[in-house]
């Protein structure tokens, strides 16, 4: 699942409409956190947002930079920055 998850974060190409056309492809859940701060503490459906956040504020990221994935539980987070 790992090497998928990876595959879907280096096919989008940095690209929100590649971004959202392979999460109606692949049949994914897309969720929206809007207003993300160094102090936020909560990120509706992560148990464990920091390294999420973390990853936000980078020096290296940039609009529509795509995460590599995440691991979130059972699950794999993927995120764009728009």
């Amino acid at each position: 699942y790992y090497a998928k998850a990876r595959d879907f974060s280096v096919n989008s190409g940095n690209d929100l409409d590649k971004f959202d056309q392979l999460i109606e492809e692949g049949g994914y859940t897309k969720r929206i956190a809007t207003d993300i701060t160094h102090e936020t503490n909560v990120i509706a459906g992560l148990e464990n947002p920091g390294q999420l956040i973390n990853w936000v504020y980078k020096s290296e990221v940039e609009k529509y930079s795509v995460s590599e994935p995440f691991s979130e539980g059972n699950l794999f987070v993927i995120a764009i920055v728009t």
